[in-house]
């Protein structure tokens, strides 16, 4: 495993440490003051504000039913957040309190990790 500053390079199968601050930060989405300011919020109004944004950006017309597919949104977040913040699929399994089959079937149905990755020459970069 070969490292570059904060990114490491690892192939599939490793398990690997990710940091989605990183790479915000890396894609110039995010700095640390903002960092800072949305800490100081809740969840509910994190989620709120986001929604609003893009009803302001949809002049105000939803094209999906938002209601049913929060289920599918908040998995998929939290499958991305365990990912970053574990080292081991034990350690997130541990975290989420499901078994290890139950983990695959959601990685693979929310394809957590690949939000996490950019390819550079063929190889994965994780963060």
């Amino acid at each position: 495993m070969k490292k570059i500053s904060h990114w490491v390079v690892v192939n599939q199968e490793q398990n690997k440490y990710i940091s989605i601050s990183h790479k915000l930060r890396s894609e110039k989405k995010i700095t640390k003051e903002f960092e800072i300011l949305l800490n100081s919020l809740s969840i509910e109004e994190i989620l709120s504000l986001k929604l609003e944004l893009m009803c302001k950006l949809l002049n105000g017309k939803f094209c999906f039913p938002l209601y049913h597919i929060l289920d599918s949104v908040v998995k998929e977040s939290v499958m991305n957040f365990a990912e970053s913040s574990k080292k081991t699929q034990k350690e997130i399994c541990l975290m989420l309190g499901i078994k290890l089959d139950t983990f695959k079937k959601m990685r693979k149905k929310y394809s957590a990790g690949k939000y996490l990755t950019i390819k550079n020459n063929n190889e994965k970069i994780y963060f």
